[in-house]
């Protein structure tokens, strides 16, 4: 792995007179004046046969190489959203190692008004310029896109789908003979599903041969504009159906899920958008655990070199980010993170120069200015994060599932069933798919699951703040503060965090308020001077893994339908959204949202030493 965390920006100028999108520095060209959308329909959609082959079908995959602007999944969209079955959805993977930022896909999409609300959500979903896999929905239309920042045999070679269709879309052979190489095609060849057809711009010496050498069989056809010919193909070899042994196998019929907090909400939201019927039992209902916090971070886990799960949780961040944006209670003002010592300042800046597109520093006198408070300290500032309240998002990714305040304590297989079952040996509910997402809750309930599973509890303390004193973002320094609701005078409030036991008891809140206190006096000694007896202390317990990583993957077998989604420690708002989207996926067929890579390292059983004997393989 590299060390840079950000792909390079695009090679991208948008003449607005002209209507031309250019790749200077490449010498060509991303779409003409006037032809760009155009071009997608007649090149992309009717070479590989769209829409006739929506026909009854429940699900479509289109893979593309070449991104770019969005401008063919802008076309694809519309067209999906005229002649697709009612039920159908349709899955986008699309590579592209250059991606455009979000101002710049702005500018390039306004170009075609007609597709107005299509390219509007397509901007507002527009994924970070962070090297890996970024997941997003558009639930309105009942499509995934799965957009893989990386080069194109990279990123191959770690997804995993069979595509139906495919567009070749990237600039030309002669300028990017990496994307049209004998080991593209013949990925391209290992990720098709039988029959799958292809269609490109080119007609290309180079891509003809490669094609044909791959297993398919293709056809010179008349060319789009000024280009006389073009290529369209059809897989005729034999397709590789097999999907990784690292994924949950897909299941058909209800779901249950054991939790109410924010992992067990998130699954709720991916079945929901689905129309999957889903139930989630929980003690106490929803928000009743560590998801009830009086407030919560939205920040991501920042680390300072490319890995598999380092890419996924900044993906992960950046989906929930997307997801919650426009939720009443999301206040995305960003978040500082700082650090007293030259070494943690070091480590930050260093971030700063390998995220630059999200993380700008800050000197201990812009500290100073931004907070008022903190004079002693630099770091960055996240211009992404927020802070949220965390009763209110799990409500809101709960939306439409089934309730059932109960407490699961055993759990067992009857025939194709999982039996859910509480103290009293009362059956509360049976479904052939069940989904442990239950954080502490999973004490009470016996399995495999809990040699993996710690617990940690903690305090918060709620603060009136002093009048002299504005507090508008989230501040992070090892503790926490983060701007609160208005109290009953009218006056507003803080929340002081966090502290960290060793076991699920969160012990003694006196001690805890004072360790807070203390924890705040050593950076902000005049604030904490400042600050009255709480308003209020709140205790909960969060579930980690030993080496702090989730827990997202099969329970038991990957393909039994008992399904673990847990450990998620302090960051449950940041990783759930994209872990229940990534499982939920599995089980429904559609393309991983998460490289093979990451999936493993979140898998519940990665510390088995046999984990290939264990997948089969």
């Amino acid at each position: 792995m590299t060390t840079t965390l950000e792909c390079p920006p695009a090679d991208f100028l948008f003449d607005e007179d002209s209507g031309v999108a250019q790749a200077p520095v490449v010498g060509d060209i991303y779409f003409s004046a006037g032809g760009g959308l155009d071009e997608a329909r007649r090149v992309f959609l009717q070479g590989t046969g769209l829409p006739e082959r929506w026909t009854n079908c429940r699900s479509f995959t289109v893979a593309e190489l070449g991104f770019g602007t969005g401008t063919n999944i802008l076309a694809l969209v519309e067209l999906w959203r005229q002649y697709a079955p009612s039920s159908a959805w349709l899955h986008v993977v699309s590579v592209e190692n250059r991606p455009l930022d979000q101002k710049q896909a702005e500018s390039a999409l306004r170009r075609w008004p007609t597709t107005g609300d299509i390219a509007e959500a397509l901007v507002r979903c527009w994924p970070p310029r962070w090297k890996g896999v970024h997941r997003r929905r558009l639930d309105i239309y009942r499509v995934t896109l799965t957009i893989i920042h990386e080069d194109v045999t990279t990123a191959l070679t770690e997804a995993d789908f069979r595509a139906d269709s495919w567009f070749l879309d990237g600039f030309s052979p002669s300028r990017n003979p990496e994307m049209w190489s004998p080991q593209v095609f013949e990925l391209v060849a290992r990720r098709s599903a039988a029959g799958a057809r292809v269609a490109t711009y080119t007609a290309a010496g180079v891509v003809r041969r490669g094609l044909q050498v791959a297993g398919f069989n293709v056809q010179k056809v008349s060319g789009y504009g000024t280009k006389r010919h073009r290529l369209e193909a059809v897989f005729t070899g034999e397709a590789s159906l097999s999907r990784s042994a690292l994924r949950l196998a897909p299941r058909d019929g209800p779901i249950l899920v054991v939790g109410g907090g924010v992992a067990a909400a998130s699954v709720a939201h991916a079945l929901v958008a689905r129309k999957r019927p889903v139930t989630l039992i929980a003690e106490g209902g929803l928000a009743a655990g560590a998801s009830g916090a009086p407030r919560g971070l939205l920040n991501p886990y920042l680390e300072i070199k490319d890995q598999p799960h380092v890419r996924a949780t900044m993906a992960a961040f950046a989906y929930s980010r997307a997801l919650f944006a426009n939720h009443p209670s999301f206040w995305g003002n960003g978040v500082l993170r700082l650090s007293q010592t030259p070494k943690g300042q070091r480590r930050l800046r260093l971030l700063a120069d390998r995220l630059s597109s999200m993380l700008k520093p800050i000197s201990a006198v812009e500290t100073a200015a931004l907070t008022g408070i903190f004079s002693e300290m630099s770091g960055v500032s996240i211009s992404t994060g927020g802070y949220l309240s965390p009763k209110h998002i799990v409500r809101f990714l709960a939306a439409g599932a089934t309730i059932i305040d109960a407490t699961v304590t055993r759990i067992q297989r009857d025939g194709d069933q999982w039996i859910l079952i509480d103290r009293s040996g009362k059956i509360l509910a049976a479904a052939p798919t069940a989904i442990l997402a239950g954080g502490a809750q999973l004490a009470d309930l016996p399995g495999p699951w809990q040699q993996n599973i710690r617990h940690s509890g903690g305090w918060l303390g709620t603060y009136r703040l002093p009048e002299t004193i504005s507090l508008s973002s989230g501040i992070v320094w090892g503790s926490y503060i983060i701007p609160g609701e208005v109290d009953h005078s009218g006056q507003p409030t803080i929340v002081l965090g966090a502290t960290h036991a060793h076991d699920a008891d969160p012990g003694d809140c006196n001690a805890a308020q004072h360790k807070l206190e203390k924890n705040l006096s050593g950076v902000a000694p005049e604030l904490a001077q400042a600050l009255r007896p709480p308003c209020a202390m709140w205790a909960g317990v969060r579930t980690t893994s030993p080496d702090r990583l989730p827990l997202a993957g099969p329970a038991i077998a990957a393909d039994d339908g008992l399904v673990l989604l847990s450990g998620l420690g302090s960051r449950g708002f940041a990783h759930a959204p994209l872990l229940g989207e990534m499982l939920i996926g599995d089980l429904t067929g559609a393309p991983a949202a998460l490289d093979l890579s990451a999936i493993k390292a979140f898998h519940p059983h990665r510390w088995n030493a046999h984990l290939d004997t264990y997948l089969g393989r």
